[in-house]
C-alpha cells in the first residue's frame, strides 16, 4: 500500500504550544471549528499536537501531565484526529522531543546543562524553553511511555518528532559518563578552543549521538507501529553553526526530510534543494510560515503575494508544501488567515499531477558539510553560511545546480564542476570519492584549510597556520586579472579574514597570492591609513592555487570567495566557474532578470521547467517575457503552459530548444514533451 505522504500536497500545523496556567487557555478549543479551518486551508494532510515544548499533553496520560483545558473532554484530540481521518484527511502526531519545559522542571537531573561554568540550564537563566538532555537513560524510558500512550489512544497516518537536534553544548553528567566511556578522555573539553584533538572528539561524538537518539526513537516507534510514517524537523540540518546541530544521521532515520527555516526566500530554496538530496523519498516536506516575520508577533501574516511566493517555491521543486500557522491562546483560529492559505492552495493544486516524479536538473553541485559548520580558526565562515552565499550566486546567475551532502559523495560524477566552500568534517569515505571524481575527469573547488588531508594531497601542502593580518588581499598573478574580475596585483580582492598560509609541495599553477597590509597586526603606531588597512605588502602564500590531478582539475581558494555576499566576489566565483561551465554548456539557460529563479526536473519524455519570481512584493508586478533554452537530444513534439497546457511556439537549434516565455506573474510551469 502506497504511503499517505506519496500524495499529499497541502499539509498544515497549527502551533499549540500553550501553557495552562490561565483558565483562559485553550478554553475554547473546538473540534468543528479546528475542521471547519482545515477545510477552508484546502489541506490534504494535517499535523496535529498531542504535546508541545510546553510539556503538557492534549490527550489523557499517565506518565506527564495533561493540559487543563482538557479535563472533562479528554478525547477532544481524538475526535479531531478521527474526524479528519474518517474524510480522507491522513493525520500526523506532533510531539516534541528535548524541548519539554515542564519535564525539566520537575526532573531536574534530565536538564540540558548548557553552561559549564554554572551548571545551569538555558531554562534556568530564563529560557522560556526548557531541555532534556537525549543522552539522559530515564528520559529516554520516559519517552518510550509517551509514545506508545500515544500509539495506543490515537490511530494515527504518521509521527513527527519535533527538536531532534542540539540546541547547544550539554555538559551534563550523562553526556561527561558517555563521552568518557567511548573515548577514555575523564572530561568534556572546552568548546572555546575548537583547534585542540578534544574538542574535535567532542564535536564528531555530538554528531553521532543525536544521529543515535534519533534512531531510537524511530525504532521504537516502528516496533510499536510498523506502517506509520516517521519524520524528524531536518531544519537544523541547515539553520545552525556546529553547536546546534542536526545532519544525515538524523534525515536517514526518516521517511522523508522536512523542516522549518525562517530566512528570506533565498534561505528557503537552499533549504529545500539541500533536502532534495538528503531525503529517502520524495516528496520532501518543505515548512512555510504564515507569519509576515516571525512566530513572535502572532497577528501579522505575509500577504497574499507572498504566501503564493512562498508556496510555489515548494511546487517548483516537486516538494509538500505545509504551511504552519499559530493557535491563539484561548483555543481559536483565525478563519481570515484560512482564507489566505487556502487560496494559495487553490492556485498550487492544478500543479500537483505534474509534480508527482522527476529528477532535479544540476550542472553544478554544492557540497554543503552540514557536519563541517565549524571553523577551527574561530573566524565567521564554515561550509554553511558559505554554502548558502554560493547557492543564492548560482540561481541569480540561472546556473542549474543541486545542494549535496555528504552522504552524497558517491554521485560526484553527475556534476561538471563541484563547489565545495569551507568544506570540514568529512569522512575518509567522502575523501575517496572526491580523489576518484577528480581522477576521472571532474573539476572540484574547495576553500578554507580545515581539510588538510586535502591539500596534501592534491598539492603537496603544509598549512602553517593563519596570517596574523585580519584584514588580507587577493593577489591575482599577472595575466589572470580577468579571472578575478580586474582585480590585480596593485588592487587586489578584499578578504575579511585571516588568511591561510600554505607552503606547496607540488606542481601547481598559483593563480593569486596572498596581500597584507603595511605593517604588523595590530600596530597602533606603525600603519598606512588610519581610517582603512589598503594593500601593500605582497607575500609569498598561494591565496589561489590550480593543479591537474589524473584527468581533472582542482582549485583550492585559502579564503572563501565564494562564500562573501560583496557584488565583486560573487562575480569572481562566476568567472572562476565559466573557465569550466561556459554559458552556452549549461542544461538550460535563459534571458530572465536575475530576481528568477529556474528549476529543472527531467520526466520521461519530457523536461519541465518552473520559473519563480523571488523579488516578489505586495504589488502584483509582472516581469517581461524572457527566453529559455534547454538542451535536449532531439526537437521536442510539443513546449506547453502549465496546468491549462497551452502550446507554445518553439525553435530547435544545436540540440536546444528554444521558447519565450508569457510575463511572469510570481510562477509559471512550462513542459517539453520530448
Amino acid at each position: 500500500m502506497e504511503k499517505w505522504y506519496k500524495n499529499s500536497y497541502r499539509r498544515n500545523l497549527v502551533d499549540m504550544h500553550i501553557h495552562d496556567w490561565n483558565d483562559e487557555f485553550l478554553s475554547k478549543f473546538d473540534v468543528d471549528d479546528y475542521y471547519k479551518y482545515l477545510k477552508t486551508c484546502e489541506v490534504d494532510g494535517v499535523m496535529l499536537y498531542l504535546q508541545s515544548h510546553v510539556g503538557l499533553c492534549h490527550y489523557p496520560t499517565k506518565s506527564g501531565v495533561m493540559h487543563k483545558a482538557f479535563r472533562g473532554r479528554e478525547d477532544a484530540m481524538r475526535q479531531l484526529v478521527d474526524k479528519c481521518r474518517s474524510n480522507g484527511i491522513p493525520v500526523v502526531g506532533y510531539y516534541s522531543l528535548i524541548f519539554n519545559t515542564l519535564e525539566e522542571e520537575r526532573h531536574p537531573e534530565w536538564r540540558l546543562i548548557s553552561d559549564r561554568k554554572t551548571g545551569t540550564s538555558y531554562h534556568q537563566r530564563g529560557s522560556r524553553y526548557g531541555r532534556c538532555c537525549p543522552n539522559n537513560a530515564e528520559y529516554r524510558d520516559f519517552l518510550k511511555v509517551q509514545i506508545k500512550e500515544i500509539l495506543d489512544y490515537f490511530t494515527l497516518d504518521g509521527m513527527f518528532y519535533d527538536m531532534t537536534y542540539w540546541s547547544g553544548v550539554c555538559y551534563c553528567e550523562s553526556c561527561r559518563k558517555r563521552f568518557e566511556a567511548e573515548t577514555g578522555v575523564a572530561d568534556l573539553p572546552d568548546m572555546d578552543d575548537m583547534s585542540t584533538p578534544e574538542a574535535k572528539l567532542f564535536r564528531e561524538k555530538r554528531d553521532e549521538w543525536i544521529a543515535e537518539f534519533c534512531r531510537f526513537v524511530t525504532d521504537y516507534t516502528h516496533k510499536l507501529a510498523p506502517s506509520l510514517s516517521v519524520s524528524h524537523n531536518n531544519a537544523h540540518s541547515v539553520e545552525g553553526d556546529w553547536k546546534n546541530i542536526t545532519w544525515e544521521g538524523v534525515s536517514d532515520q526518516c521517511d522523508y526530510c522536512c523542516g522549518d527555516i525562517y530566512g528570506d526566500i533565498y534561505d528557503n530554496s537552499f533549504c529545500i534543494k539541500y533536502f532534495q538530496n538528503a531525503t529517502q523519498n520524495m516528496p520532501v516536506e518543505y515548512m512555510v510560515s504564515r507569519f509576515a516575520i516571525n512566530l513572535k508577533q502572532h497577528t501579522l501574516s505575509k500577504s497574499q503575494p507572498y504566501m503564493d511566493q512562498s508556496v510555489f517555491l515548494t511546487v517548483a521543486h516537486h516538494g509538500a508544501n505545509f504551511v504552519i500557522d499559530a493557535m491563539d491562546p484561548v483555543g481559536t483560529l483565525n478563519m481570515k488567515v484560512a482564507e489566505l492559505i487556502g487560496n494559495a492552495y487553490r492556485a498550487q493544486m492544478p500543479y500537483e499531477k505534474y509534480i508527482k516524479s522527476g529528477e532535479a536538473v544540476g550542472d553544478v553541485a554544492v557540497w554543503y558539510s552540514t557536519t563541517g559548520r565549524y571553523n577551527s580558526g574561530g573566524q565567521e565562515y564554515h561550509s554553511g553560511n558559505c554554502s548558502n552565499v554560493l547557492s543564492k550566486t548560482l540561481s541569480t546567475h540561472h546556473v542549474p545546480y543541486k545542494i549535496t551532502p555528504n552522504t552524497k559523495s558517491d554521485k560526484l560524477g553527475e556534476y561538471k564542476l563541484v563547489f565545495a566552500p569551507a568544506i570540514a568534517g568529512i569522512s575518509e569515505k567522502n575523501r575517496e570519492d572526491i580523489y576518484r571524481y577528480v581522477k576521472y575527469g571532474g573539476v572540484f573547488y574547495f576553500s578554507g584549510a580545515e581539510e588538510e588531508e586535502l591539500l596534501r594531497e592534491f598539492f603537496g601542502a603544509e598549512y602553517l597556520g593563519l596570517s596574523s593580518h585580519k584584514y588580507t588581499y587577493v593577489s591575482p598573478v599577472a595575466g589572470k586579472e580577468d579571472m578575478f574580475f580586474g582585480f590585480d596585483e596593485k588592487y587586489p580582492l578584499a578578504m575579511l579574514f585571516k588568511h591561510p598560509l600554505v607552503k606547496l609541495g607540488k606542481d601547481a599553477e598559483v593563480l593569486a597570492y596572498l596581500n597584507v597590509p603595511y605593517g604588523e597586526a595590530g600596530d597602533s603606531v606603525r600603519f598606512a591609513s588610519i581610517h582603512s588597512n589598503p594593500p601593500g605588502m605582497l607575500t609569498e602564500y598561494p591565496s589561489v592555487v590550480r593543479a591537474k590531478y589524473g584527468k581533472g582539475t582542482v582549485i583550492w581558494s585559502a579564503l572563501p570567495i565564494e562564500g562573501d555576499v560583496s557584488y565583486h566576489h560573487r562575480e569572481v566565483t562566476m568567472r572562476i566557474l565559466r573557465e569550466y561551465l561556459p554559458e552556452g554548456e549549461q542544461a538550460v539557460r535563459t534571458t530572465a532578470p536575475m530576481q528568477v529563479e529556474l528549476v529543472t526536473f527531467v520526466q520521461e519524455r519530457a523536461l519541465q521547467i518552473s520559473a519563480l519570481d523571488m523579488g516578489v512584493t505586495e504589488e502584483r508586478r509582472r516581469i517581461e517575457s524572457f527566453e529559455i533554452r534547454a538542451k535536449v537530444a532531439s526537437a521536442p513534439s510539443r513546449v506547453l503552459l502549465l496546468p491549462e497546457e497551452r502550446e507554445l511556439e518553439f525553435a530547435y537549434e544545436n540540440g536546444e530548444v528554444i521558447f519565450k516565455t508569457r510575463e511572469l506573474d510570481i510562477f509559471d510551469m512550462y513542459r517539453i514533451e520530448l
